[in-house]
């Protein structure tokens, strides 16, 4: 008896695995489907299609709108949200800046805005004071 090794489909090995790996998140909330859905403002049947890897990658549009949000509600770590966005095929890399902020990637303004000195900060300033006599 030969041995038939069958070729794998990786696109749709991922998309399955993102799928459950969306599933679990969910379920690890305690949140249905239509629960999540309301959070974040899609259909119950979207949620489902992408459960189960209907909805083909690459995300494009409101589908990557919809990934990003499901990450900022479901992902409770920044390793789980890495591979939460591995999964969804995503680069990291080439998140945009809103996004990396929305996932918690960069840094709060607070933070920038302490790390850049200030102008001027070495700078004494004198004040004069006028009379008229």
């Amino acid at each position: 008896m030969k041995n038939w090794i069958m070729p794998v489909d990786w696109e749709m090995w991922e998309m399955k695995h993102f799928g459950d790996f969306v599933s679990n998140l969910r379920g690890s909330a305690g949140l249905s489907l239509e629960a999540l859905a309301t959070l974040v403002e899609s259909s119950k049947s979207t949620l489902s299609r992408l459960e189960n890897g209907d909805i083909p990658q690459p995300f494009k549009g409101p589908t990557r709108k919809l990934v990003i949000a499901l990450a900022e509600i479901l992902c409770t770590s920044k390793k789980e949200t890495k591979r939460y966005l591995e999964l969804a095929g995503f680069d990291q890399s080439l998140l945009t800046e809103a996004e990396e902020i929305q996932l918690g990637f960069a840094p709060p303004f607070r933070q920038i805005l302490r790390r850049k000195q200030r102008p001027f900060s070495g700078w004494s300033v004198r004040t004069h004071s006028c009379s008229a006599n």
